[in-house]
Parts: structure tokens; sequence; C-alpha cells
């Protein structure tokens, strides 16, 4: 159960790393740290997902948001796995020698508070290998989009008028300020 544990866990940071490419991508290759370290200082999943989620619906076109939302779709029931691993219970269940590990939801979790913990609303050690597999799955696909959106010159092209538009404005704000001071 312990090694199972542990790749669901290590499995989750794949696909979490992959979002982080993709946010990522949507900035010049030289001008990333910035971007990196407002990323990173934001705490939550839901949080990071919600930024990059903005900036592939202001950005892509219509088949890479509903490709996004297809493997958004997969991420969330994944992520249902991965929580239930970092924030719940590991419990026994059955009679010896027959008892078997599970994991889930606390039964004390005044959220998701459940009258009963059946077996049933654990996962077991197999289901866990399952789902790590399944997030290495996913985390190739979110990649293969990273690379997509990289390499799909329209919106690269769009990023980058963008990014210049803000330079643009940056510089005009300061020759207003320049030639609005006092010394003029």
């Amino acid at each position: 159960m312990l090694v199972s544990i542990g790749h669901v866990i290590t499995s989750w940071q794949a696909v979490e790393y992959a979002i982080c490419e993709i946010y990522l991508s949507f900035f010049h290759m030289g001008i990333r740290d910035v971007p990196a370290v407002a990323y990173h200082a934001i705490r939550t999943f839901d949080a990071r997902y919600t930024v990059v989620e903005a900036l592939v619906r202001r950005y892509c076109d219509k088949s890479q948001c509903e490709q996004w939302e297809s493997l958004m779709r997969i991420v969330k029931k994944r992520s249902r796995v991965r929580n239930a691993v970092a924030h719940g219970m590991a419990t026994l269940f059955g009679t010896p020698p027959d008892r078997k590990w599970g994991i889930g939801c606390s039964p004390y979790d005044i959220e998701k508070f459940k009258s009963s913990s059946k077996q049933n609303d654990y996962f077991s050690a197999k289901e866990l290998v399952e789902c790590s597999t399944g997030m290495l799955d996913i985390t190739l696909k979110l990649d293969s989009f990273r690379a997509a959106l990289e390499s799909d010159s329209m919106l690269q092209s769009r990023l980058l008028s963008q990014q210049n538009d803000v330079r643009n404005n940056s510089r005009i704000t300061e020759l207003v300020v320049a030639h609005s001071s006092p010394e003029h």
C-alpha cells in the first residue's frame, strides 16, 4: 500500500509539472522566470488551474480549448484519488487473515462527512497503481498539448504581439510621465 501511495503522489507531481509547462508556454522563452515565480506563489492546484484556464480561453482557438477541456476532465477525475491519498486516511477492512488496506477521504472530514465508512468508499493498492498509470498517461497528453501550443505559429504570433503591446504601452507611459514632470 505504501508503494502505491508513493506512486500516486509522484505521478500527480508530473501532472502538475506538465500543467505548469503549459502555463509557461504562453510566455516568451526569455521572460519565463517572472511568470514561473508568480505561478509557484499560487498555493492551490485549483487556483493554478484557473490561471491556466484563463490563458487557454483567452488565446487558444476553439479546437485547442476543447482539447484542454477534455484533458482537464481526466485530470479532475485523477485529482480525486490524489486528494484521497494526500489528505485521506488509511484503514484496514475485513477480519484476519483476510484484512486489506484501503485509503480514502476520512469519515471525519466535516466537508465530506459520511455516515459510514464502507470499503467501496476507499481505494485499494491495485486501484492506486491503476490511477498512477493513468496519471502518467495524462501527463504525456498534457505535454503533447503543450508542444502543440508552442509549435502553433498563429498562437505564438498573437502572444508575441500581446507582449509587444505591453512593452510599447509601458514605454508610452514612461514618455508621458517624463514629459509631464515639472522640469519640462
